[in-house]
């Protein structure tokens, strides 16, 4: 559905609920065009928007602030935008092998030649960067390749974090349950998190020259089923994609597609300002996720049950953020209006 940018930007609506120290706020926001990812940092909220090429900067009352960037082939121009981070005080993101960083007011600060292509990249306070690469092997089966290493600023190699190999089920192409192997770096504490999934519930941390200096292990998870539910809601967001154009191509999709029996030990992790890790699960009560917060060293704090009912199944990871003491998540509803949840949690 396309949306309209109207001034001033942004439509508030409010619920307000205060249930067992329980509060929550939901916002109605215009932007015009598609969101593709959601990051909340320092008091401030930045929506990727895909159609502009652009993000999108709001303040926690959702005062629309400015954009970053611009769409364009030209110097300082976007052609292409998946994904941003934050460096300090400044927001960073590739588009066909350049670097581009900004102030977080919009003024291009830098663009200069990354020769890193089919990666991830994040940058570190020290001058180095970790580049995340995902490929496929084909030699026994389908097999994903994810390895996460740490260079230098010279783009010399320091260190090879991860080397992992998911095997595609044979006699299918997808994985409808992939484990999320994610690396992320907080400001605060330069710290580098690696999720391992793959390995049980395993968060690697690492300081900013890749050694270990801690682990988030948890032996006694429970595992969690995956439901018929679950399966339907998974399958219906895939063939309701544009590209799905018949019914004969939905079904050869599907048949392609693998659910396993059992989730992985947990879902996906994120960082909040201070540097503290929230570990999204499985698991459910009373309709809501559990999510567990440790501290930035991996020492366990608490769990929380959190709202995340309406968060798109598939890529919903794209649009959860914590940041000073909130936990926010942004979905769309049947009208086509993207909806910013907001929960104090202290």
């Amino acid at each position: 559905m396309k949306r309209k940018a109207l001034f001033p930007f942004v439509t508030i609506t409010i619920f307000y609920l205060s249930f067992f120290s329980y509060s929550y706020e939901e916002k109605i926001i215009n932007i015009g065009g598609k969101v593709s990812m959601f990051k909340a940092y320092k008091n401030c909220l930045y929506f990727l928007n895909e159609s502009e090429c652009n993000i999108w900067r709001f303040d926690q009352n959702l005062k629309f602030l400015n954009k970053i960037g611009k769409k364009g082939e030209g110097p300082g121009e976007i052609p292409f935008l998946s994904d941003f981070n934050f460096l300090e005080d400044k927001i960073y993101t590739f588009s066909r092998n350049r670097l581009l960083i900004f102030n977080v007011d919009g003024t291009l600060l830098n663009e200069v030649k990354f020769p890193v292509r089919n990666s991830s990249v994040l940058l570190l306070k020290n001058g180095n960067f970790i580049e995340k690469t995902r490929d496929f092997s084909y030699e026994k089966g389908k097999t994903i390749i994810q390895k996460i290493r740490v260079f230098d600023k010279d783009f010399n190699q320091i260190i090879e974090i991860l080397n992992e190999r998911i095997e595609i089920t044979p006699g299918y192409e997808f994985e409808a349950v992939e484990p999320y192997i994610h690396v992320k770096y907080s400001n605060k504490t330069g710290l580098i998190y690696i999720s391992n999934p793959v390995k049980d519930f395993f968060i690697m941390i690492f300081n900013e020259n890749g050694e270990q200096v801690s682990k988030i292990l948890k032996k006694n998870y429970k595992r969690t089923k995956v439901t018929k539910e679950y399966k339907k809601k998974f399958s219906k967001i895939l063939i309701d994609d544009p590209r799905i154009t018949s019914k004969e191509m939905a079904e050869a999709f599907l048949k392609r597609l693998h659910f396993p029996n059992y989730f992985f030990p947990f879902h996906s992790f994120y960082l909040d300002d201070k540097g503290d890790v929230y570990v999204r699960t499985y698991e459910k009560k009373n309709n809501k996720t559990i999510f567990e917060r440790y501290s930035p060293k991996g020492i366990f704090i608490r769990d929380y049950l959190l709202d995340d009912k309406y968060l798109n199944i598939v890529d919903g990871h794209l649009f959860i953020s914590f940041s000073e003491g909130n936990y926010y998540y942004l979905y769309e509803n049947e009208k086509g209006d993207y909806i910013l949840y907001r929960e104090r949690l202290y």
